[in-house]
């Protein structure tokens, strides 16, 4: 690879992006498999917001991360400490991002907001599906969509399994690209 290729702008925020969200995903598997400890919860907040500020879609470990140790660690209190900074922390970042709330339906065919949103999440979920199952859907679109689904089904079955039984026996390396897994899922429903 040239170095001038690992310097763009975007590939730099993609790499650091997804690095430290990794690292953030490998903290919070430490931090279940091991115990709650105040340092695995706070090094795994800071690189969750690390990689928030390489790219938009470092906010979706975070809010995962966050979502994960209160279901699992809901009754100590510095888990909802931490929790209450990464969630503030959320709402700063996506405060000053100026949004209409009724943007994404502008130039829908459709006179009624329920059409309106059936029509919105029917593309969000297509799209979603062209995402994950690229790049076969390049060349095979409703193939890779069929492959997708199915992989998207896999991964929403384990996590299920999962916040049923947090304990559960699910080895570290299982934790980890479950984790990873979520995570790609929603940067595919982000973007």
């Amino acid at each position: 690879i040239q170095l001038e290729n690992v310097l763009y702008t975007f590939d730099c925020q993609w790499f650091l992006a997804n690095t430290f969200a990794l690292l953030a995903l490998a903290f919070l598997v430490k931090d279940l498999t091991q115990s709650a400890s105040v340092k695995n919860g706070l090094l795994t907040i800071f690189f969750g917001i690390c990689a928030s500020f390489c790219s938009f879609i470092g906010v979706c470990v975070l809010v995962l991360a966050v979502f994960i140790r209160v279901r699992v660690y809901g009754g100590l209190r510095h888990v909802w400490v931490q929790s209450w900074f990464a969630v503030l922390f959320v709402a700063w970042y996506v405060s000053g991002l100026e949004t209409n709330a009724y943007a994404v339906f502008d130039g829908m065919p459709s006179n009624t907001p329920l059409v309106a949103t059936s029509l919105f999440f029917l593309r969000l979920l297509q799209w979603t599906l062209i995402y994950i199952g690229s790049p076969l859907t390049r060349d095979v679109q409703w193939l890779g969509m069929l492959m997708a689904a199915g992989a998207i089904g896999y991964v929403l079955r384990q996590a299920f399994r999962f916040l049923r039984n947090p304990r559960a026996a699910l080895e570290p390396p299982e934790l980890f690209f479950l984790f990873a897994s979520l995570f790609a899922l929603a940067v595919a429903v982000a973007t």
